[in-house]
């Protein structure tokens, strides 16, 4: 405070002597003037620290001066002092209208005007910092985008912050959504709504739909709700309306069949598993219809893809028409489109089997009738599988199977018919149980082998990456692939021991490379489902890593949609640990199981596979290519790398780089093949990447599988 500038203005030169004693000695620079215009006139010179004003002085007294510095830019902030012989309340209430900070009355203690004085200042510098602090968040605030309001306990407006775009948000609209948005209603209302943010220690947030103040349709904010005061909330609200329009592109890309609307396998696989958790719940049956068209691929053939096209959409239209008119006692029959000429209808509510029976019938009799498509008129026949809960399973997974499986057989039995999904015959049931007593013997006598297929980085053209990939050759069957014998060991004990020995082994391999220069390589390890209910994967692959000896960032581990299925919140904890140990994780088969797309922003994952049955026709099927890119932006947005299995071709491989893929993999780029040959192959690559600076992919038109397999040196596909 030592050094603080002091003016004084009194007519009284005694006055101003011991005024200048006692607040020099109190370590202040002081000024003296003797009337009103000096001391208006010092303090645009002076800039003082507090000033000091006698009421009565001659010319412009010590209120009309007071006024004229606080009319002063930039100044007008300093505390005044009115310093007067005048006792009564008049005086005082006039220093105060004039603008005064403080008033003291003479005569004055001289030993405590020092102190005083101090404090004044004090008070002043406190109020400008203040002032400033204000200035500076009411100029934050306005330049905000993102509207802020301080609402009342009813939601009621007090008062507009932020949100400096003109016309950017209507007020009125805002608060009337606020109160009767449905999701607050059912919350009990705004009120209990606010409430709640009051006792909570994190914002509140909701999305709250607006009335859009131009055509265009409704605004959508994003809200976060704080307590302010005794009975005040803070609502910031932040436009997502192209956030969310964009997102139900997505979902509509991602969850709905692009030619006919309906529900594709993934919204289906949800709406089944829901209906199926109810019927188990209310003791009730459904039933599921696998309807295949029969000689769509004749059409195609003989008439064109645009003629099929056109069956496709309007037998779609026919099924729904069907569901709707002979659905009888049904509830919400749902039918949706699972691949080319393939449709599956749910049937809730089922009073018994001939139910559904007899709605197949229909289906036969009804798709026999001639179907008009554009100049040609086309006859169609289907192909019926039925699989009823709970005869034929109460989870979803079970009953699609059994629902396949029975379609399978009707289309062995000729088409054009219907079947019931019956138990496999005693011959078929016997050679799977010897399977998978086969199976054990393999596992206990090192039957089992890994092979490895490299993964491309497409802006590079650098081998970044490997899947291991199991193998069994049967020493009389020959090789059975891994879909015939990994459900036999989930369906087992053998699971356990089989992971076990698949990544004990990948990470043996892994050291091997990494002790040949190959440090930056990760290894990716497929780990069952049903893993994650018989032990912690987390701390199994952790005692993994530490018994090998090898870092965390050397691995990845690929989980399948289904493993979403047993236990969500298990998942979720056990990827979030791998994470914590420097372990990637990535989604394998993405858009063939049961997730849900709103999972992916829960899962601490760092890759997403998308699928090869989306991949095989991706440069001839618009569906199929929206799909792909759909998931590919959607990753990104999620902060994921995207990796395409299953490329063959030159065309798909053009189509997922214009589309920003990351990574991909399929014989195109490499065969899965043993460690011995795929060392090989990553020295090659390594060779031409230190040379040449990696795969030149910027030009694919000139590029053919021959050039990819001669720079990985993987020969030609």
């Amino acid at each position: 405070m030592s050094g603080d500038r002091v003016l004084i203005a009194d007519d009284d030169v005694a006055t101003r002597l011991l005024m200048r004693t006692a607040l020099t000695q109190a370590g202040f620079n002081v000024i003296e003037v003797t009337d009103g215009e000096a001391a208006v006139a010092a303090c645009r010179e002076w800039l003082p620290h507090a000033v000091l004003l006698d009421v009565e002085m001659p010319g412009m007294d010590g209120f009309a001066s007071c006024a004229a510095i606080r009319a002063l830019e930039g100044i007008g902030d300093v505390p005044v002092m009115m310093v007067t012989g005048r006792d009564d309340v008049a005086s005082v209430e006039l220093a105060y209208q004039a603008g005064a900070t403080d008033f003291v009355a003479k005569p004055l203690n001289w030993g405590l005007l020092g102190h005083r004085v101090r404090y004044l200042i004090r008070g002043g510098k406190t109020r400008q910092a203040l002032l400033t602090s204000e200035r500076r968040n009411a100029a934050l605030l306005d330049a905000l985008p993102d509207p802020l309001l301080l609402v009342d306990g009813a939601g009621a407006l007090i008062a507009k912050l932020g949100g400096g775009g003109e016309g950017r948000v209507a007020t009125d609209l805002v608060l009337s959504s606020l109160q009767s948005a449905p999701r607050l209603i059912d919350a009990g209302g705004v009120a209990k709504v606010l409430q709640q943010a009051r006792e909570q220690s994190e914002p509140l947030e909701f999305e709250l739909p607006v009335r859009a103040q131009s055509p265009g349709g409704q605004q959508t904010f994003e809200v976060r709700c704080v307590a302010a005061g005794a009975d005040e909330y803070m609502l910031l609200l932040r436009d997502i309306t192209e956030r969310k329009r964009d997102s139900d592109r997505i979902t509509q890309l991602a969850y709905f069949d692009d030619l006919t609307g309906l529900p594709n396998r993934q919204r289906f696989s949800e709406i089944l598993q829901r209906e199926i958790n109810a019927a188990n719940l209310n003791d009730a049956r459904l039933g599921l219809l696998y309807v295949d068209l029969d000689n769509l691929k004749h059409i195609n053939d003989t008439l064109g893809l645009a003629v099929g096209d056109a069956v496709i959409k309007s037998y779609a239209a026919r099924l729904e028409t069907l569901l709707m008119l002979h659905g009888g006692t049904l509830a919400s029959p749902t039918v949706a489109r699972f691949g080319g000429d393939e449709f599956m209808l749910l049937l809730p509510s089922l009073k018994d089997t001939r139910q559904a029976l007899q709605l197949a019938e229909r289906i036969l009799a009804v798709s026999a009738e001639p179907m008009r498509c554009g100049e040609h008129e086309v006859l169609i026949t289907v192909t019926v599988g039925i699989a009823v809960t709970p005869d034929h399973g109460t989870e979803s997974a079970d009953l699609m199977r059994n629902a396949v499986t029975a379609l399978h057989s009707a289309r062995d039995g000729g088409r054009n018919r219907l079947q019931l999904y019956h138990e496999p015959a005693g011959a078929a049931l016997r050679d799977r149980i010897a399977l998978q007593n086969d199976l054990r013997l393999a596992v206990a006598q090192n039957q089992l082998a890994l092979v490895y297929q490299p993964q491309l980085e497409i802006k590079t053209g650098r081998v970044v990456g490997v899947e291991c990939l199991l193998r069994w050759h049967h020493p009389q069957r020959g090789p059975v692939p891994p879909s015939a014998f990994v459900p036999l060991a989930e369906e087992s004990s053998l699971i356990m021991p089989l992971s076990d020995w698949v990544l004990q082994e990948a990470l043996r391999q892994v050291l091997r490379w990494q002790r040949e220069g190959f440090t930056d390589l990760a290894v990716a390890v497929n780990v069952s489902s049903k893993l994650f209910s018989l032990c912690s994967v987390s701390e199994w692959v952790s005692c993994a890593l530490r018994d090998a000896g090898v870092a965390g960032s050397a691995l990845e581990i690929e989980v399948t949609e289904s493993a979403l299925l047993h236990d969500r919140a298990v998942v979720m904890h056990a990827l979030a640990a791998l994470a914590d140990n420097g372990v990637r994780t990535s989604l394998d088969d993405f858009g063939t199981g049961y997730s849900s797309l709103s999972y992916l922003k829960d899962l601490q994952l760092d890759t997403l596979k998308i699928d090869r049955s989306f991949i095989a026709d991706i440069a001839d099927s618009p569906s199929n290519s929206a799909i792909c890119g759909a998931i590919i932006a959607m990753a990104h947005r999620l902060g994921l790398k995207v990796v395409a299995e299953g490329i063959e071709t030159l065309e798909q491989l053009a189509m997922l780089r214009l589309q920003g893929c990351d990574m991909v993999q399929g014989y195109f780029v490499a065969r899965p093949m043993p460690a011995e040959q795929c060392t090989a192959v990553l020295q090659a690559a390594r060779s031409r990447n230190l040379s040449a600076g990696g795969i030149n992919l910027a030009d694919l038109g000139q590029l053919s599988g021959d050039d990819v397999g001669r720079l990985l040196g993987t020969g030609s596909y």
